[in-house]
């Protein structure tokens, strides 16, 4: 697959702050219906990447109530990336190297969006043709 990430539909990223609490993020993703929120500073650079997969492994067993619970603590830091430039090849053999749901999609450090494991299935669905 040599499309360039570009002909996916990105949508704008979900970011966070890193000193939002754990609850606040939990709900922000429900709210959104989000799996991934990009954690950003105040110039709106990339920290890291908070998931699922962050909440049920690093989170769960912590009581929620618990302030001092930051999604800066738990985030994944330093991501792994892709540009709108890659080809979804590239980012099928990321997500697949990496055991990644969802990678941001980034440029000179911002965050434009996410690729999700939804979105390669959605595109891959619409090249196949009705049997």
């Amino acid at each position: 697959m040599e499309e360039r990430v570009s002909i996916l539909k990105i949508k704008p990223p979900t970011t966070i702050d890193p000193d939002a609490t754990i609850r606040q993020a939990i709900e922000f993703m429900l709210e959104k219906n989000v799996g991934a929120l990009l954690v950003v500073d105040a110039t709106n650079q990339l920290l890291g990447i908070f998931s699922e997969r962050d909440v049920l492994e690093k989170v769960a067993g912590n009581s929620l109530e618990d302030p001092n619970l930051t999604v800066g603590k738990f985030m994944t830091p330093r991501p792994a990336t892709v540009s709108l430039e890659d080809t979804l090849d590239f980012v099928l053999h990321r997500m697949d190297g990496g055991n990644y749901r969802h990678v941001p999609v980034v440029a000179q450090g911002q965050p434009l969006g996410v690729v999700s494991v939804r979105d390669m299935l959605r595109y891959i669905t619409s090249l196949c043709k009705d049997g």
